[in-house]
């Protein structure tokens, strides 16, 4: 490998190639299209080194380089040959290639007025043949250059100034590319942040219109509720009227807690305390509290054996909700006298495997994978019993904040089972969030 101590320091003086007054106000264009480019000072890169290492064989020289010429220094994307990764623009002949419009060929620098006075001729690198092109841009600036050197005179022919210019292009190929990617990251990020942005302004909407709605609607409940209580007695179907609106307001109640639930998670701002749970005891719990809405549809509810050794890493009060809503759907959907079985298990992979299942109608295979998705109103078409369309949503959501698993199996006629698997109380956590 040739090195020379003085192409590691750059020194601009009075040896700077003239800039030809029409080209002077293009300079401060080029070097912006040199940094738009982004290159200067990146590592080291194959595609560039093969494109000098063939260049180096091809003609038959020791040196060979890709060169960006900068402000006061020529910088080496890559040096075939030569330790050095810069030089002062002063030292280069770079500088002066990049002024024409074609190849530079210096056959004897010895002999040629344009390298007499250059310190890399008369100095000790002994530099006597220099052949580049420019690297020139789809909009007329020429970055560097592509050039090959040796110590000894040379006479390039046609074809060998065609092969320069042609790897001269695969350079400037690699140089677009890497311009390409740039645009493309700068518009995912530009995408990203556009999208971050809009789903902020959409999730404070929601829970400024959620709030909005609640109060006239808590109003609404309150007048029914005491209508209930002190108007008596009650006709029939003033009765009717009465318990018609408080089962819609609480139906409305409801879907109003899921979308604030549903807009916190998808904002990044629910926060959840996990710990180690008794299993049997949270389920209980549930089972409690959904017992009158079975009662109601004649549904039987049948609880797993109380396993002692059954617990669960999770947020206590985010566990209830994921089985509520569970439960809720299974009661909800299913035949009128029909059951509600909980299982739990381990599963393989040492985790609690909370198991719902109904008696229901069941759905076709074409229809689960869309049951995860919000506003997806599940059972809507069969039947009169109203869903949210969001309570999957947000349950799902939950069982993949406390790291767990969520999914469903069904046949047409004979019911449904959702499942859910968490971390076992006797595993170590994972993350708290």
């Amino acid at each position: 490998m040739f090195s020379s101590p003085g192409l590691n320091h750059p020194n601009p003086r009075s040896l700077i190639p003239a800039v030809p007054s029409h080209a002077r106000m293009d300079e401060a264009k080029r070097l912006q299209a040199v940094r738009r480019y982004d290159i200067l000072d990146t590592p080291p890169d194959g595609a560039y080194d093969r494109i000098t290492a063939l260049a180096a064989r091809l003609f038959g020289v020791p040196i060979a380089i890709v060169s960006i010429v900068d402000t006061d220094r020529i910088w080496f994307k890559s040096h075939h040959g030569l330790d050095a990764t810069e030089t002062g623009r002063d030292l280069g002949l770079c500088a002066s290639a990049i002024l024409q419009n074609g190849p530079y060929v210096i056959e004897d620098a010895a002999n040629d007025a344009r390298a007499l006075s250059n310190p890399l001729v008369a100095g000790g690198l002994g530099l006597r043949f220099y052949a580049a092109v420019p690297l020139t841009t789809t909009d007329g600036f020429n970055l560097g250059t592509l050039c090959v050197i040796d110590k000894k005179p040379r006479i390039l022919g046609e074809l060998e100034i065609e092969n320069l210019r042609d790897l001269a292009s695969l350079v400037m190929d690699q140089l677009e590319l890497r311009l390409s990617a740039i645009r493309t990251v700068a518009e995912l990020n530009n995408a990203k942040a556009s999208a971050v942005n809009a789903s902020l302004a959409k999730t404070d909407f929601v829970s400024t219109l959620c709030h909005e709605l609640r109060s006239p609607l808590n109003s609404i409940l309150g007048y029914a509720q005491l209508l209930e209580l002190e108007m008596q007695p009650l006709q029939s179907s003033q009765l009717a009227g009465i318990l018609e609106i408080l089962k819609a307001g609480r139906h409305q109640s409801k879907l109003i807690d899921q979308i604030l639930d549903l807009a916190v998670i998808e904002s990044g701002k629910l926060s959840m305390v996990r710990e180690v749970l008794p299993l049997f005891e949270v389920l209980s719990e549930c089972l409690s509290m959904i017992k009158p809405a079975a009662q109601v549809k004649g549904v039987h509810l049948g609880l797993p054996h109380n396993d002692v050794h059954s617990f669960v890493y999770a947020d206590r009060t985010r566990l209830k909700q994921i089985l509520i809503n569970l439960l809720s759907n299974a009661i909800k959907y299913n035949r009128e006298g029909g059951t509600v079985t909980v299982e739990c298990n381990r599963s393989s992979q040492g985790r609690i495997r909370v198991s719902v299942k109904d008696t229901g109608i069941g759905l076709p295979p074409e229809k689960l994978a869309q049951l995860f998705q919000a506003y997806n109103r599940l059972g809507q078409e069969s039947g009169s019993e109203k869903g949210t369309g969001i309570g999957l949503t947000v349950t799902r959501k939950l069982v993949e904040m406390m790291e767990g698993n969520i999914g469903v199996e069904s046949t047409v006629g004979v019911g449904s089972v959702f499942w859910i698997e968490l971390i076992s109380g006797g595993a170590p956590p994972i993350a708290e969030i």
